[in-house]
Order: C-alpha cells, then structure tokens, then sequence
C-alpha cells in the first residue's frame, strides 16, 4: 500500500487534533470511541502495512513505548487495567490500541469489542463532547511530564 492513501500516513487536521504525546518512534493518539475512558493508538512513524514486515528490533523500540503509554494512560485514568490491540485490518497501517479498561465498564470481563453476542455488548461507540476529549487528552499528556 502506498503511503499516499494510508489515512495514518502524512498529516491530517483531525490526526494532529487528537494527539497526545510524540515519542521517538510512535506517537499517541485519543480514540475518538471513548466507551472506555482515555483509549488512545499508538501509530507508529513509519508505515507498515503487516505487522510481520516490522523489523524485530524496531518492534522492540515501539513495544517499549507502548508499555510507557500504557502504564502512563492507566494511571492518569486511574483504569483497572490496560488491553494492548495490534490491529492494521481496518487502516492498513499496524497500529496498537491502548485500551483503558474499568471493573464498571459495560464489558468487563470480556474483549473491549465484546463478545459475539449483541445482547452483551453494544457496538455502538461512544462519542464525548470536544471539551471531554480535551480534558481526557490533558490527564495523560500530563502523566508523561
């Protein structure tokens, strides 16, 4: 896949709006599906359309960060815990989503995108207000100073 029509690849307004934090190999990135309070992507700044065409040592770098992301992400939202997602099948760019998750929340228990069951997990995401996304960009900016 080339570059140019990677959606992650280059800079668009509402990439660089929800970003969080620039790290040395990956950047992190508020979810816009906020069902679970404070999930962000890990993108990396290099393209990768399979995740087994990552060079090893490479991966090591952004396993690294990713595991700094997480812990800082779960404890400026005060999470239970974090589920880390390697995923490039939607935007064929590998990524990694960091997902916050809450002993309260609608699915614990289970995957964050829920089991297969439609009565125990809704699909929908959950979308919050600009001020909310802001606020929740801030606490985990913060947790990295």
């Amino acid at each position: 896949m080339e570059n140019s029509v990677c959606a992650f690849c280059g800079s668009n307004p509402k990439k660089e709006e929800s970003k969080v934090v620039d790290m040395v190999y990956g950047a992190i990135y508020l979810n816009f599906d906020q069902k679970y309070t404070g999930r962000c992507l890990y993108i990396p700044h290099t393209h990768h359309d399979l995740f087994e065409n990552i060079d090893p040592d490479l991966h090591l770098k952004y396993s690294k960060e990713i595991f700094i992301a997480a812990n800082n992400i779960k404890k400026a939202m005060n999470a239970d815990l974090i589920n880390i997602a390697t995923l490039c099948n939607v935007v064929r760019h590998v990524h990694w989503h960091i997902i916050p998750r809450y002993e309260d929340d609608p699915n614990w228990g289970n995957p964050p995108w829920g089991v297969y069951d439609k009565r125990v997990y809704n699909i929908e995401p959950k979308i919050v207000s600009e001020k909310d996304l802001e606020e929740i960009k801030n606490k985990i900016i913060n947790s990295f100073l």
